[in-house]
């Protein structure tokens, strides 16, 4: 889960008019693991790594199971500007991350997509993320290897599209 010091999110970060102002001061998010104990309903919260990362998938294959690899955005360190800046792959199991980033580029939430359905390789898949270039004024749909963080390809379209929060795949309907 990715936790906040401060509650200014929810106050006023997020508005239009202020990220118009370039105000991103928001202190980077911690991402914590949560256990809960159900015979004692003891709940425990540990800080994993040292990268902040919100708008969190996995490879849904893993959804309420264990996993190895979490996949959201989020800023390397608090002297980092933007907080959507990079494209983060956390290891649940070393703690260690690995990141994506493009210059000028702001994303959102990363989509996990299979390259091949029945593959059990966790992290053998695209994170699919749409991203507005700042620099060229455009939005781009871009495609990262899950296994490694590099590039795969990049599509622009002609325009800003509005970021959203939430990313779906829906196999049956490819």
């Amino acid at each position: 889960i990715a936790t906040y010091n401060d509650p200014k999110i929810n106050d006023h970060h997020l508005y239009i008019k202020n990220l118009d102002k370039g105000i991103y001061d928001l202190k980077a998010p911690q991402y914590k693991k949560i256990t809960l104990d159900l015979g004692t309903f003891d709940c425990n919260a540990k800080v994993i790594g040292s990268c902040g990362v919100d708008l969190q998938r996995i490879n849904e294959k893993y959804l309420c199971k264990k996993h190895r690899y979490v996949y959201g955005v989020g800023k390397e360190s608090d002297s980092q500007k933007n907080l959507f800046s990079n494209i983060v792959k956390i290891d649940m199991d070393d703690h260690k991350h690995k990141i994506f980033h493009r210059e000028n580029h702001y994303f959102g939430e990363p989509v996990f997509i299979p390259f091949d359905k029945k593959d059990i390789t966790e992290d053998n898949g695209i994170l699919m993320t749409l991203a507005i270039d700042e620099s060229q004024k455009k939005s781009v749909i871009i495609g990262v290897d899950a296994s490694n963080m590099q590039e795969i390809f990049h599509a622009y379209l002609p325009c800003i599209i509005p970021m959203g929060f939430h990313g779906h795949f829906l196999e049956d309907h490819v």
